[in-house]
């Protein structure tokens, strides 16, 4: 037998609060295999003013690198290494120390379209630096 109070709702001894499950809860864990490993842009005038390239943000979300600070490797199309300084900045996330390095030896220029790669996720991620993508 339900009890109801005067307007008519069941009376609090009759119901059993249940806590609402946290949204967390129902996002499944990125694993690297299902991330979205690459993305694609255009060098912009702040990318060669500024010592450090941002990432977009839906690439380092679901590849786990918002907030975190660490060594990271770019490669460019000649194999060559770049070591980077993955950090933070705001709500965003930038690649710098040698941004500018990989830039010049490179000849990055405003306009040009570009494609970051992460082809390792590990405690120093690899990623791609495709200076010459073609659009299609």
């Amino acid at each position: 037998m339900h009890h109801f109070s005067p307007k008519g709702k069941k009376s609090k001894s009759d119901s059993k609060r249940v806590p609402a499950p946290r949204k967390e809860a129902y996002l499944p864990a990125l694993p690297f295999a299902n991330a979205n490993r690459q993305f694609v842009s255009t060098i912009n005038p702040y990318s060669l003013c500024n010592p450090y390239l941002y990432l977009q943000l839906a690439f380092a979300k679901s590849n786990g690198l918002v907030n975190k600070r660490c060594k990271m490797i770019l490669r460019d199309l000649k194999q060559r290494s770049w070591p980077m300084l993955l950090v933070p900045m705001g709500h965003h996330v930038a690649i710098s120390r040698g941004w500018r390095q990989l830039r010049e030896a490179n000849n990055v220029q405003i306009g040009d379209p570009y494609k970051v790669e992460l082809v390792k996720n590990g405690i120093i991620p690899i990623a791609v630096f495709h200076c010459e993508y073609m659009f299609t």
